[in-house]
Order: C-alpha cells, then structure tokens, then sequence
C-alpha cells in the first residue's frame, strides 16, 4: 500500500519521548513491505537524527519547527510574533492552545501537494494535533492516531484546581479540548486509540463509532540492563515530563 504518515514530532529513538520510539519501531517494521512517506515535524535537536531515517525504505519529508528562546534577536522576535499567532488562532477558532502551536502553513502546503499528486491509500496523522490538516487530504482514507484522548485529563486539571483564576482558566481549556476532539473525529474515516478504554471513551462522548485500538509495544534491547540494587521504597518513573499528563501521574 501507498501510506503517509504526518508526525508531530521526529519517530527516532533518541527522541526523548515514547510516541518517537513507539513510531519508528512501526516504521521499521512495515516500511520494506508497503510504498512510505513521512512527513514530520522537525525542530532543532530532531535534525541532528533525521539522517538515521535514511537506513529505512521511505521517503523523508521534514518541516522546521523551532522551539524556545536562543540568543539572537531576530529568532526571539521571531518566537514572539508566532506565539502571538498562535494565541490568536486558539481564540479564533476556540482550539486548545496545544493544537495552534501545531499550525504552519509549510505542513498544510505538504499533505495538499502530497496527496494530490500521488494517489495514496492511507494518510496517517499522528496524534490529535495534527488531526487539523485532514481537510488539506486530496487522495486516501484517513486515519487519526489518538495516542491520548486529551480531553480526559483536560477535565481532571480542572476538576483538581482550586477555586480561583487557575480553575477558570483550566475549565475554558477543558472546553476546548472537549469541542475539538469531538468535530475532529468525525473528519476522520477511522480513528485508532492505543487502549480499550481510550477508544470507549471516545466513542462514547463523540458519537462516532470508527474507533478501534492497537496496544503499543516496541523492541526490546538484547541484553537486561545491569541495575545496581537500591534502597528500599524507591521508584523509577519513566516518562517525559513536558507531556502533563505524566507529571499528573508521577504526583497522583
């Protein structure tokens, strides 16, 4: 089959997050059988590891994304005017603001052009921020991976805060995700959540029932890793903490 697979961020497994090695190892394994193309976010400290994507069978196509102040002027003015763009898009459009960081016209050009010139029988976007390109789609059947259904722990950040400022904000952004993830499914062909319950969830608050699930799993390394004993009571969590989520987690 012909597929595309849009990413947020780079799939390698020094991406220091699950959803790059989760991805890659999928890469690998299905890209010596079908027609891949990739096209993928990219910023700064990703472009170092795209080259080791050049060992697979596909075709790489990479959009910069820069993140974070440096110290030259011009990319911190830079910085500036698009994050101002970005809050104007969550505003506009009532999306949460994760999603308006995910907006470039360089991607919505690539999936325009990618499948109206080649005729494909899969688009594959990858989690729910780039679930805002499907209407750019000219060729395929769409697929969103939803690697997590936002709008659950947008509601427990709510729910957890107290009453003040904080709690209306975090329940104007429970809102968002609420409204967003419930008109972005039914843009989809077939929705695919990585558990049970995730898939439940959302067909039951969307109403839309092309929804199934596909546990993650990746390769494990050779050889156990060689652990020096500890003292009791301690525990090792494994995640990335810029995902909040996670730190939800780690603290609950």
């Amino acid at each position: 089959m012909k597929i595309l697979f849009v990413c947020p961020y780079l799939p390698h497994p020094k991406s220091g997050h699950a959803t790059g090695v989760f991805l890659y190892g999928v890469l690998a394994r299905i890209a010596p059988h079908h027609d891949i193309t990739l096209l993928s976010f990219c910023d700064f400290h990703e472009l170092s590891l795209a080259k080791d994507l050049n060992n697979l069978p596909l075709e790489l196509i990479v959009v910069p994304r820069g993140r974070g102040a440096k110290q030259t002027l011009w990319w911190n003015f830079y910085l500036l005017a698009m994050r101002l763009f970005q809050h104007i898009r969550t505003i506009l459009y009532w999306q949460p603001y994760e999603v308006s960081t995910f907006w470039h016209p360089r991607m919505a050009s690539h999936v325009k052009r990618l499948t109206g010139q080649g005729k494909y029988d899969i688009v594959q976007f990858e989690m729910k921020q780039m679930g805002q390109y499907a209407g750019k789609v000219r060729s395929g059947k769409t697929v969103l991976h939803e690697h997590d259904v936002a709008f659950r722990p947008a509601y427990r950040r709510y729910a957890a805060a107290p009453a003040s400022l904080l709690k209306m904000v975090r329940l104007i952004g429970w809102c968002r995700w609420s409204q967003y993830e419930k008109r972005i499914v039914n843009k989809f062909n077939h929705i695919l959540c990585v558990s049970r319950q995730d898939a439940m969830l959302l067909e039951h608050f969307s109403g839309y029932n092309r929804i199934s699930y596909l546990s993650r799993g990746v390769d494990l390394p050779p050889d156990d890793p060689t652990l020096q004993a500890k003292a009791n009571q301690n525990i090792l969590f494994v995640g990335t903490f810029s995902h909040q989520p996670n730190v939800d987690a780690a603290l609950w």
